[in-house]
Protein backbone atom coordinates (compact mmCIF):
# COMPACT_ATOMS: atom_id res chain seq x y z
CA UNK A 1 0.00 0.00 0.00
CA UNK A 2 3.15 2.48 0.74
CA UNK A 3 3.88 2.04 -2.93
CA UNK A 4 0.74 3.76 -4.25
CA UNK A 5 0.57 6.40 -1.94
CA UNK A 6 1.12 9.48 -4.17
CA UNK A 7 0.36 8.30 -7.38
CA UNK A 8 -3.53 9.30 -8.65
CA UNK A 9 -3.58 7.19 -11.01
CA UNK A 10 -3.17 4.27 -8.86
CA UNK A 11 -5.72 5.66 -6.79
CA UNK A 12 -8.42 5.12 -8.97
CA UNK A 13 -7.83 1.56 -9.29
CA UNK A 14 -7.89 0.58 -5.30
CA UNK A 15 -10.82 -1.59 -4.73
CA UNK A 16 -13.86 -0.34 -2.09
CA UNK A 17 -12.53 -3.11 -0.14
CA UNK A 18 -9.06 -1.43 0.26
CA UNK A 19 -10.45 1.92 1.29
CA UNK A 20 -10.66 1.45 4.79
CA UNK A 21 -6.89 0.18 5.19
CA UNK A 22 -5.86 3.23 3.30
CA UNK A 23 -7.77 5.65 5.44
CA UNK A 24 -7.03 4.73 8.30
CA UNK A 25 -3.32 4.18 7.30
CA UNK A 26 -2.95 7.66 6.07
CA UNK A 27 -4.58 9.22 8.75
CA UNK A 28 -2.60 7.15 11.83
CA UNK A 29 0.41 8.09 9.69
CA UNK A 30 -1.01 11.99 9.57
CA UNK A 31 -1.13 12.20 5.59
CA UNK A 32 -3.86 14.51 5.18
CA UNK A 33 -3.65 15.16 1.35
CA UNK A 34 -3.49 11.66 0.62
CA UNK A 35 -6.84 11.05 3.13
CA UNK A 36 -8.46 14.39 1.46
CA UNK A 37 -7.69 12.26 -1.93
CA UNK A 38 -9.90 9.47 -0.98
CA UNK A 39 -12.68 11.13 -0.13
CA UNK A 40 -12.80 13.43 -3.16
CA UNK A 41 -12.52 10.35 -5.13
CA UNK A 42 -14.40 7.94 -3.20
CA UNK A 43 -16.84 9.60 -1.22
CA UNK A 44 -19.47 6.82 -0.32
CA UNK A 45 -16.47 4.78 1.14
CA UNK A 46 -14.24 7.13 2.56
CA UNK A 47 -16.70 9.53 4.18
CA UNK A 48 -18.06 6.90 6.12
CA UNK A 49 -14.96 4.21 6.90
CA UNK A 50 -13.67 3.78 10.53
CA UNK A 51 -10.70 4.10 11.74
CA UNK A 52 -11.32 2.76 14.58
CA UNK A 53 -14.23 1.44 17.09
CA UNK A 54 -12.86 4.33 19.94
CA UNK A 55 -11.50 6.90 17.15
CA UNK A 56 -14.08 6.94 15.08
CA UNK A 57 -13.65 8.71 11.19
CA UNK A 58 -10.57 9.99 9.78
CA UNK A 59 -12.92 13.31 10.64
CA UNK A 60 -13.07 12.80 13.85
CA UNK A 61 -9.22 12.00 14.05
CA UNK A 62 -8.54 15.38 12.98
CA UNK A 63 -11.10 17.05 15.11
CA UNK A 64 -9.11 15.43 18.09
CA UNK A 65 -5.51 16.40 16.57
CA UNK A 66 -6.65 19.82 16.12
CA UNK A 67 -5.99 20.21 12.49
CA UNK A 68 -8.44 22.60 11.50
CA UNK A 69 -7.27 23.84 8.26
CA UNK A 70 -7.31 19.82 6.96
CA UNK A 71 -10.67 19.30 8.85
CA UNK A 72 -12.38 22.04 6.72
CA UNK A 73 -11.44 20.43 3.88
CA UNK A 74 -12.50 17.38 5.19
CA UNK A 75 -15.78 19.17 5.23
CA UNK A 76 -15.97 20.79 2.48
CA UNK A 77 -15.39 17.15 0.49
CA UNK A 78 -18.55 15.53 2.55
CA UNK A 79 -20.79 18.92 1.81
CA UNK A 80 -19.75 19.07 -1.91
CA UNK A 81 -20.80 15.09 -2.35
CA UNK A 82 -23.66 15.99 -0.32
CA UNK A 83 -22.84 13.16 2.19
CA UNK A 84 -24.66 14.71 5.46
CA UNK A 85 -24.98 11.21 6.78
CA UNK A 86 -20.86 11.33 7.45
CA UNK A 87 -21.13 13.80 9.79
CA UNK A 88 -23.62 12.35 12.32
CA UNK A 89 -21.97 9.31 12.40
CA UNK A 90 -20.45 8.62 16.05
CA UNK A 91 -17.59 6.29 17.50
CA UNK A 92 -18.58 3.48 20.27
CA UNK A 93 -19.76 6.16 22.32
CA UNK A 94 -21.79 7.71 19.74
CA UNK A 95 -19.58 10.96 20.09
CA UNK A 96 -20.26 12.57 16.83
CA UNK A 97 -17.66 15.02 15.00
CA UNK A 98 -19.65 18.13 16.59
CA UNK A 99 -19.31 16.39 19.71
CA UNK A 100 -15.14 16.00 19.81
CA UNK A 101 -14.65 19.93 18.50
CA UNK A 102 -17.43 20.99 21.10
CA UNK A 103 -15.66 18.88 24.44
CA UNK A 104 -12.23 19.53 23.30
CA UNK A 105 -13.13 23.69 23.01
CA UNK A 106 -12.34 24.07 19.16
CA UNK A 107 -15.28 26.88 18.58
CA UNK A 108 -13.69 27.55 15.07
CA UNK A 109 -14.32 23.88 13.90
CA UNK A 110 -17.32 23.68 15.54
CA UNK A 111 -18.39 26.57 12.84
CA UNK A 112 -17.21 25.11 10.11
CA UNK A 113 -19.32 22.17 10.74
CA UNK A 114 -22.87 23.89 11.69
CA UNK A 115 -21.66 26.45 9.43
CA UNK A 116 -21.07 30.10 8.86
CA UNK A 117 -25.78 30.49 8.59
CA UNK A 118 -26.12 27.71 11.23
CA UNK A 119 -27.50 25.74 8.11
CA UNK A 120 -26.29 22.49 10.02
CA UNK A 121 -27.41 23.31 13.76
CA UNK A 122 -29.99 19.98 13.70
CA UNK A 123 -26.46 18.51 14.46
CA UNK A 124 -26.48 20.14 17.99
CA UNK A 125 -29.45 17.88 18.49
CA UNK A 126 -27.27 14.43 18.34
CA UNK A 127 -26.80 12.80 21.74
CA UNK A 128 -24.09 10.20 22.17
CA UNK A 129 -25.34 7.17 23.77
CA UNK A 130 -25.18 8.81 27.74
CA UNK A 131 -27.96 11.40 26.25
CA UNK A 132 -25.05 14.07 25.84
CA UNK A 133 -25.31 16.45 23.23
CA UNK A 134 -22.45 19.03 22.04
CA UNK A 135 -23.76 21.28 23.87
CA UNK A 136 -23.72 19.34 26.93
CA UNK A 137 -20.20 17.92 26.50
CA UNK A 138 -18.60 22.25 26.10
CA UNK A 139 -20.20 23.04 29.32
CA UNK A 140 -19.36 19.33 31.07
CA UNK A 141 -15.55 19.86 29.81
CA UNK A 142 -16.19 24.09 30.59
CA UNK A 143 -14.42 25.28 27.09
CA UNK A 144 -15.33 28.61 27.34
CA UNK A 145 -15.35 29.39 23.18
CA UNK A 146 -17.25 26.75 22.40
CA UNK A 147 -19.88 26.77 25.02
CA UNK A 148 -20.28 30.32 24.63
CA UNK A 149 -20.73 29.81 20.84
CA UNK A 150 -22.98 26.77 21.01
CA UNK A 151 -25.27 28.74 23.65
CA UNK A 152 -25.43 31.80 21.33
CA UNK A 153 -26.47 30.11 18.43
CA UNK A 154 -28.87 27.82 20.10
CA UNK A 155 -30.98 30.78 21.55
CA UNK A 156 -33.81 29.97 19.34
CA UNK A 157 -34.35 26.24 19.47
CA UNK A 158 -37.33 24.96 20.45
CA UNK A 159 -36.21 21.97 22.25
CA UNK A 160 -33.93 23.81 24.23
CA UNK A 161 -34.17 22.00 27.33
CA UNK A 162 -33.29 18.68 26.02
CA UNK A 163 -29.71 20.03 24.57
CA UNK A 164 -29.22 20.83 28.45
CA UNK A 165 -30.25 17.40 29.81
CA UNK A 166 -28.68 13.88 29.64
CA UNK A 167 -30.17 10.63 30.15
CA UNK A 168 -29.15 10.11 34.01
CA UNK A 169 -31.65 13.52 34.38
CA UNK A 170 -28.47 15.27 35.05
CA UNK A 171 -28.63 19.20 33.39
CA UNK A 172 -25.65 21.11 32.48
CA UNK A 173 -25.90 23.15 35.59
CA UNK A 174 -25.67 20.15 37.37
CA UNK A 175 -22.53 18.67 36.06
CA UNK A 176 -21.26 22.10 36.42
CA UNK A 177 -21.59 22.14 40.12
CA UNK A 178 -20.34 18.69 40.63
CA UNK A 179 -17.21 19.90 38.61
CA UNK A 180 -16.84 23.06 40.70
CA UNK A 181 -16.87 25.28 38.03
CA UNK A 182 -19.06 27.97 40.12
CA UNK A 183 -18.00 30.75 37.38
CA UNK A 184 -19.48 28.48 34.47
CA UNK A 185 -22.77 27.47 37.41
CA UNK A 186 -23.57 31.50 37.66
CA UNK A 187 -23.83 31.73 34.06
CA UNK A 188 -25.77 28.96 33.38
CA UNK A 189 -28.58 29.97 36.13
CA UNK A 190 -28.63 33.49 34.67
CA UNK A 191 -28.98 32.43 30.75
CA UNK A 192 -30.62 28.94 31.74
CA UNK A 193 -33.11 29.77 34.66
CA UNK A 194 -35.42 26.95 34.51
CA UNK A 195 -32.60 24.16 35.55
CA UNK A 196 -32.65 26.10 39.10
CA UNK A 197 -35.06 23.70 40.16
CA UNK A 198 -34.43 21.04 37.61
CA UNK A 199 -34.62 17.27 39.22
CA UNK A 200 -32.40 14.71 38.31
CA UNK A 201 -32.79 10.54 38.78
CA UNK A 202 -31.94 10.92 42.19
CA UNK A 203 -34.18 13.97 43.17
CA UNK A 204 -31.29 16.25 43.49
CA UNK A 205 -31.57 19.88 42.74
CA UNK A 206 -28.59 22.65 41.43
CA UNK A 207 -29.06 23.70 45.43
CA UNK A 208 -28.60 20.16 47.45
CA UNK A 209 -25.51 18.82 44.98
CA UNK A 210 -24.57 23.30 45.91
CA UNK A 211 -25.59 21.93 49.82
CA UNK A 212 -22.85 19.40 49.71
CA UNK A 213 -19.96 21.29 48.11
CA UNK A 214 -18.85 22.88 51.58
CA UNK A 215 -15.35 23.45 50.53
CA UNK A 216 -16.58 25.80 47.87
CA UNK A 217 -17.71 28.25 51.07
CA UNK A 218 -15.39 30.45 53.28
CA UNK A 219 -17.20 28.98 56.47
CA UNK A 220 -15.15 26.17 55.24
CA UNK A 221 -11.68 27.45 54.89
CA UNK A 222 -9.00 27.53 57.42
CA UNK A 223 -6.20 29.50 56.78
CA UNK A 224 -3.40 30.44 58.78
CA UNK A 225 -2.50 33.60 59.58
CA UNK A 226 -0.59 35.00 56.68
CA UNK A 227 -2.78 33.25 54.70
CA UNK A 228 -5.70 35.53 55.78
CA UNK A 229 -3.53 38.31 55.05
CA UNK A 230 -3.31 37.39 51.50
CA UNK A 231 -6.97 36.22 51.34
CA UNK A 232 -8.40 39.63 52.10
CA UNK A 233 -6.01 41.53 49.94
CA UNK A 234 -7.11 39.67 46.79
CA UNK A 235 -10.09 41.33 44.72
CA UNK A 236 -12.53 38.64 42.76
CA UNK A 237 -14.95 40.16 40.58
CA UNK A 238 -18.48 38.94 40.45
CA UNK A 239 -19.06 37.10 36.87
CA UNK A 240 -21.39 39.17 35.01
CA UNK A 241 -22.85 36.74 32.70
CA UNK A 242 -23.64 38.76 29.57
CA UNK A 243 -20.09 40.17 29.41
CA UNK A 244 -18.51 37.62 30.29
CA UNK A 245 -19.74 35.74 27.37
CA UNK A 246 -19.42 39.00 24.60
CA UNK A 247 -16.46 38.72 25.81
CA UNK A 248 -15.72 35.24 24.88
CA UNK A 249 -17.35 35.42 21.41
CA UNK A 250 -15.37 38.39 20.79
CA UNK A 251 -11.70 36.66 21.51
CA UNK A 252 -12.89 33.43 18.92
CA UNK A 253 -13.33 36.35 16.66
CA UNK A 254 -10.42 38.29 16.45
CA UNK A 255 -6.79 37.30 15.20
CA UNK A 256 -4.60 36.19 17.76
CA UNK A 257 -0.90 36.16 17.45
CA UNK A 258 1.28 33.71 18.67
CA UNK A 259 4.68 33.32 19.73
CA UNK A 260 5.78 29.65 18.54
CA UNK A 261 7.75 29.03 22.23
CA UNK A 262 6.28 30.57 24.68
CA UNK A 263 2.35 31.11 23.29
CA UNK A 264 2.31 33.90 24.66
CA UNK A 265 0.88 37.82 22.57
CA UNK A 266 3.38 39.64 20.74
CA UNK A 267 3.94 42.16 23.01
CA UNK A 268 5.22 39.77 25.99
CA UNK A 269 8.01 39.80 24.02
CA UNK A 270 10.23 42.10 26.04
CA UNK A 271 8.54 40.01 29.39
CA UNK A 272 9.70 37.05 28.48
CA UNK A 273 13.38 38.24 27.55
CA UNK A 274 13.26 40.02 31.06
CA UNK A 275 12.37 36.85 32.72
CA UNK A 276 14.59 34.89 30.70
CA UNK A 277 17.48 37.03 32.12
CA UNK A 278 16.14 36.57 36.09
CA UNK A 279 15.95 32.56 35.81
CA UNK A 280 19.78 32.62 34.26
CA UNK A 281 20.73 34.74 37.25
CA UNK A 282 18.50 33.05 39.81
CA UNK A 283 19.97 29.39 38.46
CA UNK A 284 23.48 30.56 39.23
CA UNK A 285 24.38 29.99 35.63
CA UNK A 286 26.62 33.48 35.70
CA UNK A 287 28.33 31.02 38.33
CA UNK A 288 30.97 29.20 36.80
CA UNK A 289 32.14 26.30 39.40
CA UNK A 290 36.09 27.13 39.32
CA UNK A 291 37.83 24.12 38.51
CA UNK A 292 39.79 22.01 40.89
CA UNK A 293 44.04 22.35 41.12
CA UNK A 294 44.64 19.13 39.84
CA UNK A 295 48.06 18.09 41.79
CA UNK A 296 49.50 15.46 39.31
CA UNK A 297 48.85 17.51 35.97
CA UNK A 298 50.04 20.66 36.76
CA UNK A 299 49.84 22.19 33.27
CA UNK A 300 46.01 22.17 33.00
CA UNK A 301 46.70 25.65 35.29
CA UNK A 302 48.12 27.54 32.83
CA UNK A 303 45.10 27.30 30.64
CA UNK A 304 42.87 29.39 33.44
CA UNK A 305 43.36 32.82 33.37
CA UNK A 306 44.85 33.54 37.17
CA UNK A 307 46.52 30.82 39.06
CA UNK A 308 45.02 31.90 42.29
CA UNK A 309 42.32 29.41 43.76
CA UNK A 310 40.75 32.09 45.67
CA UNK A 311 39.70 33.85 42.22
CA UNK A 312 36.07 32.34 40.58
CA UNK A 313 35.29 32.52 37.26
CA UNK A 314 32.47 34.64 35.84
CA UNK A 315 30.49 37.27 35.26
CA UNK A 316 30.40 38.61 39.13
CA UNK A 317 33.34 38.36 41.79
CA UNK A 318 33.49 35.56 44.62
CA UNK A 319 32.59 37.77 47.66
CA UNK A 320 29.15 37.82 45.47
CA UNK A 321 28.24 34.14 46.93
CA UNK A 322 26.96 35.03 50.08
CA UNK A 323 24.65 38.17 48.38
CA UNK A 324 23.53 35.25 45.79
CA UNK A 325 22.36 33.16 48.25
CA UNK A 326 20.17 35.95 49.85
CA UNK A 327 18.76 36.07 46.58
CA UNK A 328 18.42 32.66 46.15
CA UNK A 329 16.72 32.09 49.47
CA UNK A 330 14.21 35.57 49.08
CA UNK A 331 13.53 33.85 45.76
CA UNK A 332 12.77 30.76 46.74
CA UNK A 333 10.13 32.31 49.51
CA UNK A 334 8.81 34.60 46.89
CA UNK A 335 7.79 31.44 44.58
CA UNK A 336 6.57 29.72 47.10
CA UNK A 337 4.23 33.11 48.56
CA UNK A 338 3.03 33.10 44.74
CA UNK A 339 2.30 29.55 44.66
CA UNK A 340 -0.02 29.94 47.90
CA UNK A 341 -1.42 33.10 46.57
CA UNK A 342 -2.37 31.25 43.35
CA UNK A 343 -4.34 28.57 45.37
CA UNK A 344 -5.33 31.02 47.57
CA UNK A 345 -6.75 33.18 44.91
CA UNK A 346 -8.70 30.25 43.49
CA UNK A 347 -10.10 29.52 46.82
CA UNK A 348 -11.34 32.91 46.95
CA UNK A 349 -13.11 32.66 43.12
CA UNK A 350 -15.03 29.80 44.22
CA UNK A 351 -15.84 31.43 47.42
CA UNK A 352 -17.37 34.60 46.06
CA UNK A 353 -18.81 32.49 42.76
CA UNK A 354 -20.42 29.83 45.05
CA UNK A 355 -21.94 32.98 47.09
CA UNK A 356 -23.49 34.54 43.82
CA UNK A 357 -24.22 31.17 42.03
CA UNK A 358 -26.79 30.34 45.57
CA UNK A 359 -27.98 34.09 45.35
CA UNK A 360 -29.02 33.21 42.06
CA UNK A 361 -30.44 29.86 42.87
CA UNK A 362 -33.09 30.94 45.64
CA UNK A 363 -34.09 33.61 43.09
CA UNK A 364 -34.49 31.71 40.04
CA UNK A 365 -36.43 29.08 42.18
CA UNK A 366 -38.72 31.66 43.80
CA UNK A 367 -39.89 32.90 40.70
CA UNK A 368 -41.52 29.53 39.85
CA UNK A 369 -43.85 30.01 42.36
CA UNK A 370 -43.25 26.19 44.03
CA UNK A 371 -42.12 25.29 47.29
CA UNK A 372 -38.38 24.05 45.70
CA UNK A 373 -37.27 23.62 49.25
CA UNK A 374 -39.65 20.77 50.01
CA UNK A 375 -38.13 17.96 48.51
CA UNK A 376 -41.48 15.63 49.35
CA UNK A 377 -43.03 18.39 46.83
CA UNK A 378 -40.45 18.54 44.18
CA UNK A 379 -41.26 14.49 44.53
CA UNK A 380 -44.87 15.82 43.08
CA UNK A 381 -44.19 17.66 40.86
CA UNK A 382 -40.74 15.42 39.48
CA UNK A 383 -40.51 11.74 37.93
CA UNK A 384 -37.67 9.94 39.14
CA UNK A 385 -36.94 5.87 37.91
CA UNK A 386 -34.82 5.73 40.41
CA UNK A 387 -37.08 5.55 43.20
CA UNK A 388 -40.40 3.91 41.41
CA UNK A 389 -39.52 0.86 42.62
CA UNK A 390 -39.37 2.04 46.75
CA UNK A 391 -42.45 1.85 49.00
CA UNK A 392 -43.92 5.03 49.80
CA UNK A 393 -42.33 5.46 52.92
CA UNK A 394 -38.76 4.81 51.79
CA UNK A 395 -39.37 7.76 49.07
CA UNK A 396 -40.58 9.90 51.87
CA UNK A 397 -37.05 9.07 53.95
CA UNK A 398 -35.33 9.31 51.00
CA UNK A 399 -36.26 12.70 49.71
CA UNK A 400 -36.45 13.98 53.44
CA UNK A 401 -32.53 13.68 53.47
CA UNK A 402 -32.81 15.70 50.02
CA UNK A 403 -33.75 18.59 52.50
CA UNK A 404 -30.77 21.57 51.44
CA UNK A 405 -30.97 23.65 54.82
CA UNK A 406 -30.68 20.56 56.55
CA UNK A 407 -27.62 19.13 54.36
CA UNK A 408 -26.32 22.77 54.29
CA UNK A 409 -26.54 22.19 58.50
CA UNK A 410 -24.50 18.89 58.43
CA UNK A 411 -21.84 20.29 56.07
CA UNK A 412 -21.30 23.42 58.37
CA UNK A 413 -22.69 26.10 55.54
CA UNK A 414 -24.10 28.56 57.19
CA UNK A 415 -23.93 31.05 54.75
CA UNK A 416 -26.45 28.89 52.75
CA UNK A 417 -28.57 28.56 56.23
CA UNK A 418 -28.81 32.27 56.35
CA UNK A 419 -29.70 32.91 52.94
CA UNK A 420 -32.50 29.83 52.84
CA UNK A 421 -33.67 31.44 55.69
CA UNK A 422 -34.15 35.33 54.23
CA UNK A 423 -35.28 33.94 51.36
CA UNK A 424 -37.62 31.31 52.48
CA UNK A 425 -38.44 31.25 56.06
CA UNK A 426 -40.85 28.07 56.10
CA UNK A 427 -37.88 26.39 55.59
CA UNK A 428 -36.83 26.50 59.32
CA UNK A 429 -39.50 23.53 60.19
CA UNK A 430 -37.97 21.37 57.84
CA UNK A 431 -36.90 17.69 58.91
CA UNK A 432 -34.69 15.33 58.08
CA UNK A 433 -36.15 11.43 58.07
CA UNK A 434 -34.92 11.27 61.93
CA UNK A 435 -37.58 14.04 62.44
CA UNK A 436 -34.60 16.25 63.17
CA UNK A 437 -34.89 20.20 62.51
CA UNK A 438 -31.99 22.19 61.13
CA UNK A 439 -31.10 22.99 65.01
CA UNK A 440 -31.14 19.64 66.25
CA UNK A 441 -28.93 18.91 62.61
CA UNK A 442 -26.36 21.34 63.66
CA UNK A 443 -25.54 20.24 67.15
CA UNK A 444 -25.62 16.40 66.32
CA UNK A 445 -22.58 17.79 63.85
CA UNK A 446 -21.31 19.49 66.02
CA UNK A 447 -21.52 23.04 63.88
CA UNK A 448 -21.58 25.58 65.76
CA UNK A 449 -21.80 28.79 63.42
CA UNK A 450 -24.93 27.12 62.31
CA UNK A 451 -26.52 27.27 65.43
CA UNK A 452 -25.35 31.05 66.05
CA UNK A 453 -26.46 31.93 62.78
CA UNK A 454 -29.44 30.70 63.54
CA UNK A 455 -30.36 32.09 66.98
CA UNK A 456 -28.80 35.52 65.27
CA UNK A 457 -31.38 35.30 62.48
CA UNK A 458 -34.22 34.63 64.80
CA UNK A 459 -33.24 37.73 66.31
CA UNK A 460 -33.03 40.02 63.43
CA UNK A 461 -35.20 42.41 62.58
CA UNK A 462 -36.63 40.21 59.88
CA UNK A 463 -37.85 37.64 62.19
CA UNK A 464 -39.25 40.27 64.87
CA UNK A 465 -36.65 39.96 67.47
CA UNK A 466 -37.62 41.01 70.86
CA UNK A 467 -36.58 44.24 73.15
CA UNK A 468 -33.55 44.47 74.82
CA UNK A 469 -35.49 44.18 78.36
CA UNK A 470 -36.84 40.30 76.99
CA UNK A 471 -33.16 39.18 76.08
CA UNK A 472 -32.05 40.35 79.41
CA UNK A 473 -34.88 38.05 80.99
CA UNK A 474 -33.51 34.98 78.52
CA UNK A 475 -30.22 35.48 79.26
CA UNK A 476 -30.91 35.50 83.02
CA UNK A 477 -30.59 32.16 85.04
CA UNK A 478 -31.95 33.53 87.77
CA UNK A 479 -35.43 35.06 86.43
CA UNK A 480 -38.38 34.10 87.27
CA UNK A 481 -40.30 31.11 85.09
CA UNK A 482 -43.19 33.49 84.31
CA UNK A 483 -40.89 35.88 82.84
CA UNK A 484 -39.89 33.91 80.97
CA UNK A 485 -42.48 31.99 79.77
CA UNK A 486 -44.09 35.28 78.89
CA UNK A 487 -41.13 36.84 76.75
CA UNK A 488 -41.86 33.50 74.90
CA UNK A 489 -45.04 35.06 73.96
CA UNK A 490 -43.26 36.91 70.85
CA UNK A 491 -43.34 35.10 67.71
CA UNK A 492 -39.08 34.78 67.77
CA UNK A 493 -39.17 33.06 71.21
CA UNK A 494 -41.75 31.07 69.59
CA UNK A 495 -39.94 29.84 66.84
CA UNK A 496 -36.54 29.43 68.87
CA UNK A 497 -38.49 27.26 71.28
CA UNK A 498 -40.17 25.57 68.64
CA UNK A 499 -36.84 24.35 67.15
CA UNK A 500 -35.20 24.05 70.81
CA UNK A 501 -38.02 22.10 72.68
CA UNK A 502 -38.15 19.51 69.44
CA UNK A 503 -37.63 16.26 69.76
CA UNK A 504 -35.76 13.40 67.28
CA UNK A 505 -37.67 9.62 66.35
CA UNK A 506 -35.56 8.55 69.35
CA UNK A 507 -36.91 11.08 71.73
CA UNK A 508 -33.66 13.27 71.65
CA UNK A 509 -33.40 16.83 72.81
CA UNK A 510 -30.34 19.32 71.68
CA UNK A 511 -29.06 18.27 75.30
CA UNK A 512 -29.06 14.43 74.18
CA UNK A 513 -27.36 15.47 70.76
CA UNK A 514 -24.97 17.34 72.42
CA UNK A 515 -24.03 15.25 74.85
CA UNK A 516 -23.33 11.98 72.67
CA UNK A 517 -19.67 11.13 71.76
CA UNK A 518 -19.21 12.15 68.24
CA UNK A 519 -19.45 9.43 65.59
CA UNK A 520 -16.61 8.64 63.01
CA UNK A 521 -19.07 9.11 60.66
CA UNK A 522 -20.22 12.09 61.79
CA UNK A 523 -17.09 14.65 61.74
CA UNK A 524 -17.69 17.66 63.35
CA UNK A 525 -14.38 19.83 63.35
CA UNK A 526 -12.37 17.49 61.53
CA UNK A 527 -9.86 16.60 64.78
CA UNK A 528 -6.77 14.83 63.49
CA UNK A 529 -5.92 13.38 66.92
CA UNK A 530 -8.18 11.17 69.57
CA UNK A 531 -6.77 13.74 72.37
CA UNK A 532 -7.73 16.59 70.80
CA UNK A 533 -11.08 15.31 69.80
CA UNK A 534 -11.50 14.71 73.37
CA UNK A 535 -10.67 18.10 74.08
CA UNK A 536 -13.15 19.58 71.77
CA UNK A 537 -16.03 17.42 72.91
CA UNK A 538 -15.00 18.78 76.65
CA UNK A 539 -14.72 22.10 74.93
CA UNK A 540 -18.45 21.73 73.09
CA UNK A 541 -20.27 21.63 76.67
CA UNK A 542 -18.66 25.57 76.77
CA UNK A 543 -20.37 27.37 74.26
CA UNK A 544 -22.34 30.04 75.68
CA UNK A 545 -25.14 30.23 72.56
CA UNK A 546 -26.33 26.44 73.85
CA UNK A 547 -26.70 28.00 77.55
CA UNK A 548 -29.85 30.04 76.89
CA UNK A 549 -31.50 26.49 75.43
CA UNK A 550 -30.90 24.54 78.82
CA UNK A 551 -32.03 28.24 80.94
CA UNK A 552 -34.82 27.68 78.39
CA UNK A 553 -35.78 23.84 78.51
CA UNK A 554 -35.16 23.38 82.17
CA UNK A 555 -37.83 25.88 83.04
CA UNK A 556 -40.76 25.27 80.99
CA UNK A 557 -40.05 21.36 81.95
CA UNK A 558 -40.08 22.48 85.62
CA UNK A 559 -43.39 24.67 84.93
CA UNK A 560 -45.27 22.03 82.97
CA UNK A 561 -43.98 19.13 85.41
Amino acid sequence: MTAIVDSDNILLNISSDEINDFISEYTLEGKWDSVIRLYNKFPEQAHTAIISDSAGTALHVAIDLDEEFFVEKLVHAILMHNNLEALEIGNEHGDTPLHFAASRGFARICKCIIGSENERIYLLSCKNKNGETPFFQAAVNWRKQAFAYLAHISKGMVNLQELLVRNDGDSVLHTAIQGEHFDLAVIIANYYAFLSTHQNEEVSTPLYLLANKPSAFKSSSSLPWYKRILYYSIHVEPVDAERTMWSILREMEAPQIWIQTFGFPSNYITLCDFYQGLIVILSGKWFKKKKQHDIEDPSNDNRRPFNSENNLEGVLPPNYKTFRLFVRCISELTLRLFGDLKHIKIAKNNHIWSSQLLKALLKNAALTKRNYLDPVYMLTVGTSRMIEEKSERDKMAYVKEKAPILVAARNGIYEMVKEILIEAPTALRSTNSSKQNVLLVAVEYRKILVVKTLRKILESKHWNSASSKQEKLWNSASSKREEILNSASSKKEKLWNSLVLAKDDKQNTILHLAAEAQAVDKPGQNIARSALQMMWDMKWFQVHTLTTICIIFYSLTYYLF
